[in-house]
């Protein structure tokens, strides 16, 4: 029998031998007693486990946008918070604490009854999803499937419709350009 998988517990719970390929090319076979998971995934990625995430030293720049006072007419009440260039910002809780209705309002996607939307020191006019790309911003929201595709579309005009404008030559869409 042949199992292809990336789930590493079982391919060590049910198999006895393995074999490793990358990018369509061999790169190692053998016993699976005679390896071990970090063994196999350094075969598997192409380098050792200890630079599977190796450390990185971002530098923390100044603030590139800045929300004030945010609220919407439900969940969002009073939100406020920066965003530094070289920064990654995380936004977590349970469903219905409001962190995925705070990003819609700020991208324009949900009602903004009240706030301020800072971007680079300017205050920017955010009222729909295209406001919020004019200005810089994209938004993958937490069901991509069901809020983030249009599934009747191929992934090209899926890719482009966020910015129509960079397919476009002389008013017709490019294929070339999407």
């Amino acid at each position: 029998m042949i199992y292809i998988s990336h789930r590493m517990e079982e391919v060590f719970e049910i198999c006895d031998s393995y074999t490793v390929m990358r990018d369509g090319t061999f790169i190692s076979s053998g016993s699976i007693q005679d390896v071990n998971l970090d063994k196999i995934i350094e075969y598997m990625v192409g380098r050792p486990m200890s630079q599977v995430f190796p450390e990185k030293k971002n530098k923390i720049g100044d603030v590139i946008m800045q929300v004030q006072d945010l609220h919407n007419d439900k969940e969002v009440r009073g939100i406020s918070f920066d965003l530094r260039q070289g920064e990654v910002l995380g936004f977590a809780g349970l469903v219905g604490a409001g962190r995925s209705e705070t990003l819609k309002a700020v991208f324009g996607s949900d009602k903004k009854a009240k706030g301020t939307v800072m971007i680079n020191g300017k205050k920017a006019s955010i009222h729909s999803p295209k406001d919020a790309i004019h200005n810089g911003l994209g938004f993958l929201p937490e069901d991509r499937k069901g809020e983030g595709l249009v599934t009747e579309l191929s992934v090209v005009d899926n890719v482009v419709m966020a910015k129509p404008e960079n397919a476009m030559v002389k008013g017709f869409f490019s294929a070339k350009r999407a």
